[in-house]
């Protein structure tokens, strides 16, 4: 069984191509791109009783946006070591909720505090280079991993990701809180290569063909054509409600 621990926003990137913050990017909705992943990400982090985490390089993004509205803990956290990656955000935030936390218990909407699980507990991570939301990830890779529930493969500790046939998206899934000690270990030889360290528990599920486009966003106009294609699937989703 599969146990969500937290949910990760990676919005630290350096966003040279774009020329500007991913995550302050402003959406059709008038929402920012951290607003949007926030917002994605709130009634699944209620529904399951844990934290939203932002990895922003110390950007201080939280006091950049609009005030959240909601009783999920939504904290910004350091990186294990700063300036160094995605992969550092990973380790800060698996670092960062791990072990029973007072803070974070505090603030939970749930009758239990907030205490790790210690058994296939997972770590869910999406980053500001997409427009998925949480929400639309777990979902997508809970359908997968159902499928999974009698089978050996759960017993040993895999990251779950996305790919398709040109891309991998390793920014994009479950990484198990049982690789910790592996991540620290590979981080403490200084690289930071996420492919690398990733390629021997990788276990990638195919890229919903909605997705594309809606992820690996780089350059402005890239962004444009996101924009677009997000406002069009919620037009579509709107039409198709007021149909049902």
């Amino acid at each position: 069984m599969i146990h969500l621990q937290a949910i990760l926003i990676l919005a630290g990137g350096q966003s040279r191509r774009m020329g500007a913050d991913k995550a302050l990017l402003t959406l059709p909705s008038k929402q920012t791109l951290l607003e949007h992943h926030i917002d994605g990400a709130i009634t699944l982090a209620d529904k399951l009783g844990v934290p939203i985490l932002i990895a922003d390089n110390q950007k201080n993004f939280l006091a950049k946006i609009k005030p959240i509205n909601s009783k999920i803990p939504i904290i910004s956290i350091d990186d294990y070591q700063a300036g160094q990656g995605a992969l550092s955000a990973i380790a800060g935030a698996m670092l960062a909720s791990d072990k029973p936390n007072k803070k974070l218990s505090e603030k939970l909407n749930t009758k239990q505090k907030f205490e790790p699980q210690t058994d296939n507990a997972y770590l869910l991570v999406l980053s500001c280079d997409a427009m998925v939301t949480a929400n639309e990830i777990w979902q997508t890779l809970y359908t997968y991993l159902q499928t999974l529930q009698t089978k050996p493969l759960l017993n040993q500790p895999h990251i779950f990701c996305f790919a398709d046939s040109e891309h991998s998206y390793p920014l994009l899934g479950l990484y198990p809180y049982a690789l910790k000690q592996a991540l620290l270990d590979y981080l403490h030889t200084g690289s930071q290569r996420v492919m690398s360290f990733i390629k021997p528990y990788q276990i990638t599920i195919d890229l919903p063909k909605d997705w594309q486009g809606l992820v690996n966003i780089n350059t402005p106009e890239q962004f444009i054509q996101a924009c677009q294609l997000l406002n069009s699937n919620i037009l579509f989703i709107s039409k198709e409600n007021h149909v049902n």
